[in-house]
């Protein structure tokens, strides 16, 4: 009975703190501070265990939401219609109709022309003239249809694609039917029914169920959202389960992450690689009212493949990406290559024997397999652990892991923290289905890196999945006593723990933690024009980016910008981006105008780079190596900032220095000697120069590389480590 009370009154105690967030946030941070401890010593009476999964209330039970709490109703995303065509003329005006035809209709629409020799050219410049699309035309043929593709996702700028094959058509309600399903941040790509069309578009000759024999035919029969590795393994990595290129829909992703030079120079499977690459991580929708048109005639029919060697060579392809991504299975191998042999022999009418040479499943299994990663992060909001979550993810993904994100939704969300998370990476965010999560997605490995999500899913996750433990800084701040038997509970449990600094390790046994050096990915940022940000174009311009809590010193930032103007006698503005109570009480307050609030920023290189310095004048007891230092150098701007840390380091290397540090006495601000030190650096241009020609060496522009192979590296060991231990 107590526990039950107990479980609810946590649930409770959550959905009212989100709520009391939006009306009067300084209260509920207050009152969550004071009355969390009393929480956690209850759990750990009555529930055994510190934290406990506190989530907002359930998600609605509907296909939709598979795996997500609530999702916001309002979604109207661009959608990039691209139309690579070479010689479909005939095909053309068909096409284009259903395109400008559709009821969904927030679209661009970028038309590709593969140097045509027939009348494609005028009629897609004629259309081109009256849609106001984009035309693109080759003045020599690029060979391969799958380079128009990449050509054509290269140039778009929709939230979601649709490659509409020019020879092909669709229902008016294509894209209504479809979008919906990408309200899942999960859904990584869709698609419809296929109706197979003869040369003249009106017999159907073909069946979709027809294509996919011998798998179980109720793959088509309803609507499903399902994760990509169990679809690979429930037949999407034997045949491709999407017949109709055009009868597809994908968010848009990183080109360079999804194998392109693998399937651009394919000719038969280049789409099948493509789509599980898509699939890395990610979800895949079917909806059969979503209805595409597929006109099979002599260019794309499938009988001339058949009889040519590339299509074998090409499914090996496909199998070493399959194993690659989602895994070797030796009987879907298996499977494979005795379908390939069918195909041979009522191709070519022989035994077969060839194609040993052609589909080399040895080969197949040597291929080294990529780890299939969930980041757990605490929620979409400004905070040191949770942009680094963020910030891997992104790397890991384009180092070919397959990442997939785990929003536990502990803070309300700020849209732009989430906007830092590449597009291509499924979120999910009810990690109430933790058991379920593993299982569908296929996780080797949960990295978590925040106090409540380490000792949640270290009791929470199933026992086979390894789990890695990052400490920020966050431990630092508790009790001593729940400090150690936090630190405990990690130590006895996870598979791997790092840290970003030495100082992290403190109170871990000898050895138990790996220490990686903080990066971010890089970015070329351009400065901002300072007349939007109110700032006068020839002022000594200083940039604060950090949460807003009192511990980050923005009132003593203020105070000693305020003193070094007059100090100095230059013009000094100080620009503070961030959220949280200080920001919130500081709108409050009649500023001075050389004092300039810009609130939560996503772009902070962008806040750096239009800045001649950075300050981070924090006093936070936890702070160890903080993004924002090498966010500021990476925009080749100068740091000011206090000793903590690993910030020094951060630095300087081989004797140059990229800034400056200041000496904290007993954890407060000197706010005198920081305004002298402003001063100093705001009048002597020779002084800050040295400091920005020292950034190049000693900004390490390989770290975030680095950085990412690293944790590969722990991946790969925790995993293996859990397997021995399962």
């Amino acid at each position: 009975m107590a526990v039950h009370f107990w479980q609810r009154l946590n649930r409770t105690a959550r959905n009212q703190y989100r709520r009391m967030l939006v009306r009067n946030p300084a209260l509920a941070r207050r009152l969550k501070q004071a009355l969390m401890p009393l929480l956690l010593r209850g759990n750990r009476m009555f529930l055994n265990k510190d934290f406990v999964p506190l989530f907002t209330e359930p998600a609605p039970d509907d296909l939709i939401h598979r795996f997500q709490r609530p999702l916001p109703a309002d979604y109207r995303p661009l959608v990039s219609v691209i139309v690579p065509n070479f010689n479909h003329a005939p095909y053309l005006r068909q096409r284009l109709e259903s395109i400008t035809g559709q009821s969904y209709d927030h679209i661009e629409i970028i038309l590709l022309d593969d140097a045509s020799t027939d009348d494609s050219l005028p009629i897609l410049r004629a259309f081109a003239d009256e849609h106001g699309a984009r035309l693109i035309a080759n003045d020599q043929n690029s060979g391969s249809p799958f380079r128009q593709w990449q050509r054509g996702i290269s140039a778009a700028k929709g939230d979601l694609i649709w490659i509409a094959e020019s020879d092909d058509w669709a229902d008016p309600g294509f894209l209504a039917r479809l979008v919906p399903y990408f309200r899942n941040p999960g859904v990584t790509l869709a698609f419809g029914r296929a109706v197979f069309m003869d040369q003249t578009g009106t017999a159907q000759v073909a069946a979709m169920e027809d294509q996919i024999a011998p798998l179980d035919p109720a793959i088509y029969a309803t609507p499903f959202i399902e994760p990509g590795f169990a679809m690979v393994e429930r037949g999407f990595g034997l045949v491709n389960l999407i017949p109709n290129a055009a009868g597809a829909l994908f968010r848009r992703p990183r080109l360079e992450i999804t194998e392109p030079e693998i399937w651009g120079g394919l000719r038969t499977c280049g789409d099948w690689v493509l789509y599980l690459n898509l699939l890395r991580g990610g979800m895949l929708a079917f909806d059969p009212g979503a209805v595409s048109f597929y006109r099979i005639h002599g260019a794309n029919s499938s009988v001339a493949a058949h009889r040519g060697d590339a299509f074998y060579a090409e499914h090996e392809v496909v199998a070493a990406c399959t194993a690659r991504h989602f895994g070797t299975n030796p009987e879907r191998l298996a499977a494979m290559r005795e379908r390939l042999a069918q195909i041979w022999r009522g191709a070519r009418s022989d035994t077969a024997s060839g194609l040993a040479g052609l589909f080399r499943p040895a080969r197949i299994l040597a291929e080294p397999a990529r780890p299939r990663i969930l980041m757990a992060g605490t929620g979409f909001f400004p905070g040191g652990a949770e942009i680094f979550a963020i910030t891997l993810a992104n790397l890991l993904k384009a180092e070919g892991a397959s990442v997939t994100f785990l929003d536990c939704g502990q803070e309300l969300e700020e849209p732009g923290v989430r906007s830092r998370l590449a597009g291509d990476i499924a979120i999910l965010s009810d990690p109430t289905r933790l058991a379920a999560i593993c299982e569908g997605f296929g996780i080797e490995s949960i990295h978590s890196h925040h106090a409540w999500v380490d000792q949640t899913m270290l009791t929470d996750a199933p026992a086979d999945v390894a789990k890695v433990v990052t400490l920020h800084g966050m431990y630092e701040t508790l009790p001593s006593a729940d400090r150690s038997r936090l630190l405990g509970h990690v130590t006895d449990h996870a598979a791997a723990i790092t840290a970003t600094a030495p100082r992290n390790m403190a109170g871990l046994p000898e050895g138990r933690a790996v220490l990686i050096a903080n990066a971010v990915a890089p970015d070329d940022t351009d400065a901002l024009p300072r007349a939007a940000l109110g700032v006068p174009q020839d002022a000594f311009l200083i940039a604060t980016v950090s949460r807003a809590m009192p511990e980050k010193g923005w009132p003593e930032a203020i105070a000693a910008v305020d003193r070094a103007r007059t100090l100095s006698g230059h013009d000094i503005h100080l620009l503070l981006a961030g959220s949280g109570p200080v920001q919130e009480a500081l709108q409050r307050q009649n500023l001075p105008p050389h004092i300039h609030l810009a609130g939560f920023r996503s772009d902070p290189g962008a806040i750096f780079a239009t800045a001649d310095l950075a300050l981070l004048p924090s006093r936070y007891r936890g702070e160890s190596a903080p993004l924002s230092v090498i966010e500021a150098l990476s925009a080749g701007t100068p740091v000011l900032a206090s000793d903590l840390g690993e910030i020094p380091g951060m630095l300087s290397r081989n004797g140059l220095w990229a800034g400056e540090t200041f000496a904290l006495r007993d954890w407060q601000i000197d706010i005198e000697a920081l305004a002298a030190q402003i001063a100093g650096l705001a009048t002597d241009p020779a002084r800050l120069e040295r400091l920005r020609a020292a950034i190049p060496e000693v900004l390490d522009k390989d770290a975030p590389h680095r950085m990412a192979q690293a944790f590969l590296s722990v991946y790969r060991q925790a995993i293996e480590r859990q397997k021995g231990m399962t």
